[in-house]
Parts: C-alpha cells; sequence; structure tokens
C-alpha cells in the first residue's frame, strides 16, 4: 500500500493527476488480486493439509491388527507406528515431544489406554503437556485402536 501512495503522491507533485490515477488503479487491483489469491491459496492449503492429515490417519489404521495381541506385540506395533509413520509425517517435531517417545509409549502401555477418556484421566498431565498437540490429533485413535487390542 505504501507504493500505491507514493505513486499518487509521485503524480501529483509532477502536475499530472490523470496519470496518477491511471497508474494506481491496475496497482490497487494487483494488490486486492493478490490477498484473494493467498486467501485461496490457504483454502486450498488447507484442503491439502487436511487430505494429508486423513491419509496419515489411514496408514496409521493399517498398524491396527485384526485380533487381539499381548502388550509386547502392541509395544513393537507402536515403534513401527513413530519410526515409520509419524516420524515422517512430521519431521519437524523433536524426539521429546512426540506422542510415541520413550515416556509416553511406556505410560500408555502400563494403563492400557482404550480411549480418549482414560487417555485424558490415565495419562499424567505434564506428559500430555510435553506432547506435539499435531501428533495427537492425527495419530491418538490409531493408537488407541492398537492398545484396545491388548489381551
Amino acid at each position: 500500500m505504501d507504493e500505491i501512495v507514493e505513486e499518487e503522491t509521485r503524480g501529483l507533485a509532477d502536475g499530472n493527476e490523470e496519470a496518477s490515477a491511471e497508474n494506481t488503479a491496475p496497482e490497487t487491483f494487483a494488490v486486492h488480486a493478490t490477498i484473494e489469491e493467498a486467501a485461496h491459496g490457504d483454502a486450498v492449503t488447507s484442503a491439502i493439509y487436511g487430505r494429508d492429515v486423513d491419509d496419515a490417519r489411514d496408514r496409521a489404521l493399517a498398524f491396527v491388527p485384526t485380533g487381539m495381541i499381548d502388550v509386547e506385540e502392541a509395544h513393537r506395533l507402536l515403534i513401527r507406528l513413530r519410526d515409520v509413520e509419524i516420524k515422517r509425517f512430521f519431521p519437524d517435531v523433536r524426539p521429546e515431544h512426540g506422542i510415541l517417545r520413550r515416556t509416553m509409549l511406556q505410560a500408555l502401555l502400563d494403563t492400557g489406554v482404550a480411549s480418549h477418556e482414560e487417555y485424558d484421566e490415565l495419562i499424567p498431565a505434564d506428559l500430555k503437556r510435553i506432547t506435539d498437540r499435531r501428533q495427537v490429533a492425527v495419530y491418538l485413535d490409531p493408537i488407541i485402536e492398537i492398545l484396545s487390542r491388548v489381551a
């Protein structure tokens, strides 16, 4: 916007008001078009991100066994989920904030969390507080599905 105001001011100083009005109109249009494109781009990015999240959940659900498993198998599946899927989808998350870092994984297995309510009640607040919220949003359901298969 500063550029548009500068152009107007320069045009008036030169005594050429008509030329400055013509010069500012396309610039004004360009600014509005850029804002609309950015807003559309955000919507597109959001839609793509939403599809990516859905795809990530679907890939994570592939780790859920069809039958009952023991704790050791759940541990192996959760580590594979972390190493194969979660780290790939969230490469920017530091390991100490991951939903399946060692301390959180142990807490999940020890408590036998089988629902969101149990996650909220049984997992210590300090562990949840430092866990990346995006990972929780994407992967908690598949993790609960795996844990609910433990006999």
